[in-house]
């Protein structure tokens, strides 16, 4: 299976699934059904870091690339994730560049960053295959833009070695913005802009979660990288109320 890492890197558009549900059976389903990756969702989903390795253990050796969503700039929540056996981890709400050099230091081991070692680790084949492990290609680290604050610091951020992916938190940014969940206003097709650009400039990924309002204007339409389509949550209650509407 080629590595997320490569993926990324690769120019493809890959397509992910929020599981925010925390449903081990809606995770079998997105890996069924074809997703590249999913996002375990621990800021605002259901379920807490047990949850969270259950469902890494659901998604077994399928070709699904578990991403974990962490509560925030806790390296303790993002070394254990790891050790789950997560691909990658999102950090939600970055304020600065000293946020993403943070993120970036708790994702890798010494002497590169900081992150606490365990051998016996799910990730490492609870001790079989940790040598393959810690040798291997790093985490993918994403960092969520989700404030001006972090748009004026975007050139810092994106310059950081160790963070892969700068992903726009359409919701929260276009909230701080003033512009909330109008995501093809000129105030976030600015902002659109400004990542893009940022990406190019440093090699980085863009992603987002992708809103059908944003069809079209959106200046991420095309673009290869991390783009979930939906949430599980949403998806079973567009479905529920299609069957509803349709008796």
């Amino acid at each position: 299976m080629e590595s997320f890492r490569r993926a990324l890197t690769s120019g493809r558009r890959l397509r992910g699934i929020w599981l925010a549900s925390f449903s081990h059976v809606a995770a079998e389903i997105a890996a069924q059904c074809g997703f590249d990756w999913c996002l375990i969702d621990l800021e605002h989903g259901c379920g807490g870091e047990g949850d969270a390795l259950r469902m890494m253990q659901a998604l077994g050796r399928s070709a699904i690339y578990p991403v974990v969503r962490v509560p925030g700039l806790r390296p303790e929540t993002i070394s254990r994730c790891l050790d789950f056996g997560a691909a990658g981890i999102m950090l939600p709400m970055a304020q600065s560049a000293a946020d993403a050099r943070a993120f970036s230091a708790a994702l890798r081991y010494p002497p590169l960053g900081t992150r606490g070692m365990s051998s016996a680790c799910r990730a490492g084949g609870y001790g079989r295959d940790f040598d393959a492990y810690f040798r291997g290609e790093a985490p993918v680290g994403i960092v969520q833009i989700e404030s001006p604050a972090a748009l004026d610091d975007l050139e810092a951020i994106a310059a950081i070695d160790g963070v892969d992916a700068l992903f726009i938190g359409h919701s929260d940014l276009s909230l701080q913005l003033g512009v909330f969940k109008d995501y093809t206003s000129p105030p976030m097709l600015e902002a659109e802009r400004r990542v893009l650009e940022a990406c190019r400039r440093h090699g980085k990924a863009p992603g987002a979660l992708w809103r059908r309002s944003m069809d079209g204007r959106s200046r991420l339409s095309g673009e290869g990288g991390l783009f979930a389509l939906g949430t599980d949550i949403e998806a079973l209650s567009r479905s529920f109320q299609t069957m509803i509407a349709e008796t």
